[in-house]
């Protein structure tokens, strides 16, 4: 573990401040360290938040811990392998001891393998390890928040990030088919949660990616734009559903962020031929 406490101080980013959406909330962000859980992480800080983060890279975390601290004071990051269950547990076990509570658990952690290609697809330890870590890890964390808010009897919002290969083949089908049973994780627990307050939704995004200088790359296949989606957009779709302001009555929603990639078959050509 690595929190400390810090002092509050402008944030030097430059970045907009928040109007506060999530003031007095406690947000624990999986995955935090880069990109998509990063983006969340800042995005809700500034609007009010304390903000912990998990990540299995210590220096990412770290790096990230500093950023919140610049932003809102009460920033922590804990050092977090979300396919090891005993991890989990250890981690839930501090959240519990906690003086506040968690609010809002984002559940970003997301495992690609690399491309795979025959029979690789089907191989039985590269599903176990993706679920391991895209579906059980994000399971075991669930059940603790949940339950210390329904000991407390308090509301909360749980958020899973998904993809749109949820729903459209990308060729490493055990990542495609762990996204999907999150899709339906969701839409079980919104059920399951729902008279004790606590709400759960899912993003599922499309190609998310900054170059080196935090600009938007370019991506032929998605039409709108005609480049990635900066992580930011996701991080303020995150906000949005973990607001009571704005989201106090949406809860089993998948929303899909992808700048129109998923509206048609990307595995062809502007020409329609197949590649």
């Amino acid at each position: 573990m690595i929190g400390r406490g810090f002092r509050k101080e402008r944030d030097s980013s430059g970045s907009r401040a928040g109007s506060g959406l999530l003031a007095g909330q406690t947000a624990l962000v999986t995955g935090g360290g880069r990109n998509i859980g990063r983006a969340i992480a800042l995005e809700m800080a500034r609007e009010g938040a304390v903000v912990l983060i998990a990540d299995i890279d210590a220096g990412r975390a770290e790096q990230v811990e500093s950023e919140l601290a610049a932003i809102t004071p009460g920033a922590q990051a804990f050092v977090l392998d979300l396919a090891q269950e005993e991890e989990c547990q250890k981690l839930s076990r501090t959240i519990a001891n906690r003086r506040a509570p968690i609010d809002i658990l984002v559940n970003n952690v997301g495992s690609t393998e690399p491309d795979e290609s025959g029979e690789q697809r089907f191989d039985r330890a590269r599903w176990q390890k993706m679920f391991d870590t895209n579906v059980f890890g994000s399971l075991s964390l669930c059940a603790a928040f949940a339950k210390r808010l329904r000991k407390a009897k308090s509301t909360g919002s749980l958020l899973f990030l998904s993809s749109i290969h949820q729903w459209r083949v990308r060729r490493i089908p055990s990542y495609s088919a762990s996204k999907a049973a999150i899709g339906m994780l969701v839409k079980e627990m919104a059920v399951e949660y729902a008279g004790d307050g606590i709400r759960v939704n899912g993003i599922a995004p499309g190609y998310v990616e900054n170059s080196q200088k935090g600009k938007p790359v370019p991506h032929r296949h998605t039409p709108l734009h005609g480049t990635s989606i900066p992580p930011e957009y996701i991080g303020r779709a995150a906000v949005y559903l973990a607001s009571d302001h704005y989201s106090k009555y949406t809860t089993g929603s998948m929303l899909t962020i992808d700048s129109g990639l998923s509206l048609y078959n990307h595995l062809d050509d502007t020409n329609g031929r197949r590649r």
